[in-house]
């Protein structure tokens, strides 16, 4: 129990209170939780690591959560694998994260399915970092040909945090490519999601956490840098200092919605 509160004090920026929880987890001991408690602490306490800005750190929890993992009756919709490939590419050792991608045979051009959404979202960013060394436009536009697909089954689904990660990751692909207008386009266009999720949250469906981090944190970052993330690592890299200074401000009101990064875990297990 004291786990999964941990999550919520953790997408509201209550890192104090995260760890707090998962130190009394700990302190009750292996015995009085399920198997499965062991491989979640690890999972949590990643989370608060990477909100900490701290990859390593976060990294050798992935490792450890991958070896103390006990499958349930749920079905594994978000995999410690991808959740390390993420890690990789936030640090930009792209070469993991492609052998990650060959092994589970992704692809850009697969069915898509709620079961390996999280991969195939993880596979789009693992794209959009591959474009800025390569600067071929085969990567870019696999990238945003699968999160136009994957927006549309979110959307379909009514995932409103699938569908905000992803709408911020198709804005970093048009920045990508010196489109800022059309970067600022899905943000506009998901402040929809953004109202449905207050609608939820009012009617008891979710968090209710006044706390926010900057801009969506780490849960929709792109690494374009790894010096600048680990230096900076609450900043979505998606250069927002090198657009004009109005266009700046719309994109950070929206990206700064304390809704925005709720919701971008609240519907996945």
């Amino acid at each position: 129990m004291y786990v999964g509160i941990s999550e919520l004090h953790r997408e509201r920026n209550d890192l104090s209170a995260a760890l707090h929880d998962l130190q009394r987890s700990q302190d009750l001991g292996q015995h009085a939780g399920l198997p499965q408690n062991r491989y979640r602490w690890c999972v949590a306490m990643a989370r608060v690591r990477q909100a900490q800005g701290d990859l390593a750190g976060e990294l050798d929890l992935l490792d450890e959560a991958e070896r103390l993992y006990i499958s349930d009756f749920f079905p594994n919709v978000r995999p410690i694998s991808a959740m390390k490939a993420r890690v990789w590419i936030a640090q930009g050792r792209l070469g993991g994260a492609l052998s990650w991608a060959s092994e589970q045979g992704l692809s850009p051009k697969d069915n898509l399915s709620y079961l390996r959404e999280f991969e195939h979202v993880t596979l789009a960013r693992l794209l959009l970092a591959q474009y800025p060394s390569e600067r071929t436009e085969r990567s870019i536009h696999q990238a945003v040909g699968l999160l136009d697909r994957l927006l549309r089954a979110a959307d379909e689904g009514q995932r409103a945090g699938s569908a905000l990660e992803i709408s911020v990751l198709q804005a970093v692909a048009d920045q990508m490519r010196d489109n800022v207008s059309a970067a600022i386009s899905p943000l506009d266009s998901h402040q929809e999601h953004l109202r449905q999720a207050r609608r939820k949250q009012s009617s008891g469906g979710g968090p209710s956490g006044r706390g926010t981090r900057p801009a969506v944190a780490t849960a929709c970052r792109v690494i374009v840098s790894p010096q600048q993330a680990a230096n900076e690592p609450r900043i979505p890299d998606i250069r927002l200092h090198t657009w004009p200074c109005a266009e700046t401000r719309r994109a950070m009101s929206l990206l700064s919605d304390p809704f925005l990064t709720m919701w971008t875990h609240w519907d996945s297990p």
